[in-house]
């Protein structure tokens, strides 16, 4: 969507802001959780849990990266 005004700007970056805050909170909890899953001794199903934790980092990480790209970009706007 075309932002047409400096507060438009200023509201989106705020959220992106707000976003990626989000979004690193969430990274973090889940390589808590991966660190406490493997500081023992896994099961198959302790294997497939650190899996999809392992395959949830790997997607926050993209999308902390297109949130930041978003952002970088309305703040040459500004």
């Amino acid at each position: 969507p075309k932002i047409s005004t400096n507060s438009g700007v200023s509201d989106s970056i705020a959220k992106l802001e707000q976003k990626i805050d989000q979004l690193q909170t969430e990274l973090s909890d889940q390589r808590k959780t991966l660190n406490q899953l493997t500081s023992k001794k896994l099961d198959s199903a302790g294997e497939e849990q650190a899996a999809e934790i392992i395959q949830n980092i790997a997607d926050l990480r993209v999308e902390l990266l297109e949130t930041r790209a978003k952002l970088y970009g309305l703040m040459l706007l500004v």
